[in-house]
Parts: structure tokens; C-alpha cells; sequence
């Protein structure tokens, strides 16, 4: 009787709403401001995000993205069950009393996964990385979004070193613009092998490459040199200087030859890798 009055309810603020929601009841506005998210995010990040599928419901409309991580071996596929504003539909059906007016809110996953050019052994480490959740709220009056993705804990080996991280929980923030998202908290201590630490600084390297183009901070001729085999030669050339320029090299070599992790130490605004703290 209690689910029975609630669904009632609900129907009836769907019906009160449908005036101040307009399109977006239907999903109409919905995949606009989707895409719009996916091409300010990747322009501001240089991540590649890609919209795989939309499919509008009346209640709900289930998105999935490809994300490709510039450099990297590695995809992630994120899919996402999202609800149209103004009332948070998918929170009161679970029993969430939530009448703030929202735009939308969503729910999802994020998983992992290797490409072919990967080594077995890396292969068998990503296929075990935990699916992370994200969820996300956009506020009708302020316009502002909020996404939170929740990443488990972790543990495996690679190169005979132990690699760890417990459960973090990260928040951003945006505008109904999209422009910019911010990272605005979230903390976490891992532990992880050189070789590991060293990929996420030729990514790092990477993306602030893809970031330049997509901001035009280089000039057409720049560009049009950096094909992704020129673009992974640059990050190559530029990666010793970088270890050399921030004295992460001893912390690299002895991680090396003592099979020992590196603890890598986040918060908004700072990272240290074994102590020493890298640019932003």
C-alpha cells in the first residue's frame, strides 16, 4: 500500500511538472544537454568521449559512452540510466524524499578495459580493476551539476610489486554549460609500481598535448604535425625531462630495483608521487 501511494504521488507531481519541465519529461532537451556535456568535458580534459547509445524513456533514458584515454591502452565504457527534472523521479521510486526542482539526475557504472596491444599480464590486471559508480545531479534553479564517482578498493600485483588503493570518492562540479568542470574533492593514497606511475605521467603528458590542440594554443601547422604516432613520439621525448625537471627519477629507479610501490598521494590541487609533489 505504502509503494502503491507513493507511485501515485509521483504520477501526480509528473503531471504538476510537466508545465515547468517541458521537453525535458520526454527526453527531448535530455540527449541535447548530454552531448553537449561529452564535447565540453573532452575539449577541457582531452579525453575522447563518444556517445554509443541514447535511448529515450518516458521515465528514464539509458546512455552509454566509450571513453578512450589518449596514449593509453585502456578504454572505459560508462553507462549511465538518466531522469529528466523537475522532480528527481528515480530517488522518490527508491524511496528518497527529494522534491528539490533538478534538470536531471543519473545513475551509472564505469569499467575498464584492455586493448589488444596490452601484455597478457596487464591484460588480467585491468579485466580485474572494480567497476566504479557514478551519479550525477544537475539543479534546476542554480544550474549547477554535480557528479560523484565512487571507486572501490583495490589489491593485485604487476612486476612482482603490490599495487593497492582504498575506497575514494571523487566530486565535480560544473555549469549547465559544462564549462569548466571542476574537481572539487575527493582524496586517496595508492600504491603502485613504477612502471604503472610512469604510464600515468606519459598520460598526464598526453592529455596536456590534446588539451593545447583543442584549445588552439598551437598553431595549425603544430597540429597538423601531431598524428597519434607523432603525438606518442613527443610524449616519449618529453617524459625524461619531465622525471628529470620534477626529481621523481631516484623515487622511479628505486621503486625499480627494490620491487617496492610507489605511494602516489591525490587531493584537488596536489599530487605526490613518493613524497615529492608534481605541477597541476
Amino acid at each position: 500500500m505504502k509503494k502503491l501511494i507513493t507511485i501515485i504521488f509521483v504520477l501526480i507531481l509528473l503531471v504538476a511538472g510537466g508545465i515547468g519541465g517541458g521537453t525535458y519529461w520526454f527526453g527531448m532537451g535530455l540527449e541535447a544537454s548530454y552531448q553537449q556535456a561529452l564535447t565540453q568535458t573532452g575539449n577541457q580534459t582531452g579525453l575522447i568521449l563518444k556517445s554509443t547509445s541514447f535511448n529515450k524513456g518516458l521515465l528514464a533514458s539509458r546512455a552509454t559512452t566509450l571513453i578512450m584515454l589518449p596514449g593509453a591502452h585502456v578504454t572505459a565504457l560508462a553507462d549511465q540510466d538518466i531522469s529528466p527534472g523537475p522532480i528527481a523521479i528515480q530517488k522518490i521510486l527508491a524511496g528518497e524524499l527529494d522534491f528539490n526542482p533538478v534538470k536531471f539526475v543519473s545513475n551509472g557504472t564505469l569499467k575498464f578495459s584492455a586493448k589488444k596491444e596490452l601484455a597478457p599480464e596487464d591484460k588480467k590486471l585491468i579485466a580485474r580493476l572494480p567497476v566504479s559508480t557514478i551519479q550525477a545531479r544537475s539543479d534546476l534553479l542554480s544550474g549547477t551539476t554535480t557528479i560523484s564517482v565512487s571507486v572501490p578498493s583495490f589489491k593485485g600485483k604487476l612486476d612482482n610489486t603490490n599495487m593497492s588503493w582504498p575506497a575514494a570518492k571523487f566530486v565535480f562540479e560544473s555549469n549547465e554549460q559544462w564549462n569548466p568542470v571542476r574537481l572539487v574533492g575527493g582524496t586517496t593514497n595508492m600504491k603502485l609500481p613504477a612502471r604503472v606511475v610512469e604510464s600515468l605521467i606519459r598520460l598526464r603528458i598526453h592529455l596536456d598535448i590534446e588539451e593545447l590542440k583543442a584549445r588552439r594554443k598551437l598553431s595549425p601547422a603544430e597540429i597538423k604535425k601531431l598524428s597519434p604516432a607523432a603525438a606518442r613520439i613527443a610524449v616519449d621525448n618529453a617524459l625524461p625531462g619531465y622525471i628529470d625537471r620534477y626529481g621523481i627519477k631516484d623515487v622511479l629507479d628505486n621503486a625499480r630495483n627494490t620491487a617496492q610501490p610507489i605511494t602516489v598521494s591525490f587531493r584537488p590541487g596536489q599530487i605526490k608521487v613518493g613524497g615529492v609533489t608534481l605541477p597541476r
